[in-house]
């Protein structure tokens, strides 16, 4: 069930039927379906399962191969700082469902993506309250939008307490 999902995945983000190297999907589709993958993999990680290391790219899923995703642990995840203005991330599940990957394999694992799991979960917290920042909003609306944040934020911060 797992591998047939992940290779779903997979095909989803293979080059369009026009030829073309591009995905189907536009930025945020494809992010979305990466960010799918990524809670795939890591909901369903077992110590030593080799599920999607088979690219030949040292034992990385063809997830971790993808361009996003290196961006992602280049950047925020080395703590280079994240997309956008203020260091926020345009998509922060994506980045919450890389660090948790990260941190569910982590035993097969150098430190080094234990730190850069916690780096992006930093920055994916930060993201998820930015709502907070908005300009002037009525008393309801603002509390409404408080508790909306913070419900994003908390699965984050249980992983920062794991990271």
């Amino acid at each position: 069930e797992t591998e047939a999902a992940d290779a779903a995945y997979r095909e989803l983000m293979l080059p369009g039927d026009d030829g073309g190297e591009e995905s189907q999907f536009d930025a945020d589709e494809a992010e979305d379906v990466l960010s799918n993958a990524l809670a795939n993999l890591a909901s369903n990680h077992t110590a030593g399962s080799t599920l999607g290391a088979e690219s030949g790219d040292g034992g990385l899923s063809w997830v971790e191969s993808d361009g996003r995703v290196r961006r992602l642990m280049d950047g925020p995840g080395s703590d280079g700082g994240a997309e956008g203005e203020g260091g926020m991330l345009q998509n922060y599940d994506l980045a919450y469902n890389l660090a948790t990957y990260l941190l569910a394999s982590a035993e097969a694992r150098d430190s080094s993506h234990r730190t850069i799991a916690r780096n992006l979960l930093v920055h994916a917290e930060r993201s998820a309250l930015t709502v907070l920042d908005e300009e002037e909003k009525d008393g309801d609306e603002l509390a409404e939008l408080r508790a909306l944040a913070e419900s994003e934020a908390r699965p984050i911060r249980c992983n920062l307490a794991l990271a």
